[in-house]
Formats: structure tokens, sequence, C-alpha cells
């Protein structure tokens, strides 16, 4: 690191007088300047290039991630408590936050997105969301057909 004469006297006569008492331990008076140059110079390790945000906000690819989803969606039919409605409302919670084209296969990704129209055809209502809306007006028989589509399809 250079420090220019001319331009930081401060600085430099603040280093100048920098020292130690007979303890050994530094006299910390008069010593802004230098402190704030220690900070600068410790903060250096945290420092980013100019894109670094551009790096850090990109959408990241998760190959299965839709896969992964499904596979909740399942279990959760499988081993959730209570009726068969409920464990689908959980299962939909599962699945939902993935898209179609995070699922690889053509077939599977046609099945997925006609599973989630079948859950999310009713307009939300309230605070409710649309998934909620439409299984309150579904009857048990409808409910198990999209439950046995998830089940079979991923078997």
């Amino acid at each position: 690191m250079k420090i220019f004469a001319g331009q930081n006297d401060g600085l430099l006569e603040e280093y100048r007088l920098y020292h130690r008492d007979e303890d050994g331990r530094v006299v910390s008076q008069n010593d802004d300047a230098l402190s704030a140059l220690r900070y600068g110079v410790m903060m250096l390790r945290h420092a980013r290039t100019s894109g670094w945000k551009a790096n850090f906000h990109r959408q990241i690819d998760y190959p299965n991630l839709g896969i992964e989803k499904l596979v909740h969606a399942l279990y959760a039919l499988a081993t959730g408590a209570g009726d068969v409605q409920k464990r689908l409302g959980t299962a939909a919670l599962c699945f939902c936050p993935a898209r179609p084209e995070d699922i690889p296969y053509e077939d599977l990704r046609r099945t997925f997105a006609g599973i989630k129209d079948d859950l999310a055809f009713e307009p939300a209502k309230g605070s409710e969301g649309s998934i909620a809306a439409t299984l309150q007006i579904t009857d048990d028989e409808d409910v198990r057909a999209i439950a046995r589509r998830i089940v079979f399809r991923l078997r």
C-alpha cells in the first residue's frame, strides 16, 4: 500500500505519533485516520468485484426439482394424517411450487400439469389459495381420483 506525502498529512502525522505504553499496549489517542485505514484493510477480504450481484442473483438449476417435489407429494399422500382430502392438500403444497419445466420427462410433465390444473381450477377466496378453494368444493370421489393419478403415475 502506498501513502503519498502531501495529500494525507493527517494520516502520516498519526502514524508518526503512533506508539505503545510501558506495558506494550497501543495508545489509542488521535488515531482516527489510522483506525479507518485498519478497518479498510481488514475489510478487503470481503470486497466484491463489480459483477458479483449478477452472479449472486442468478437462477440456479435443480435438474430433479420437479421429481423431488412429486416424490414429497407421494410421501404426503401415503403417510400423512387425516382423510384423503387433507393429505391431498398437503401433497399439493409439496409439489405446487415446482413448475412443469422442472420435470425432465415429457409424459410426466403433462401429468404434472394436469394434476396442478385439477387442484387449482377454483379461484382463490379470501385468505385461502386456489388449492384450498378447489379442495373445499371437490367431492371425495374426485379427490381420490386425483390422488390415484399422483400415486399411479409415480410408481
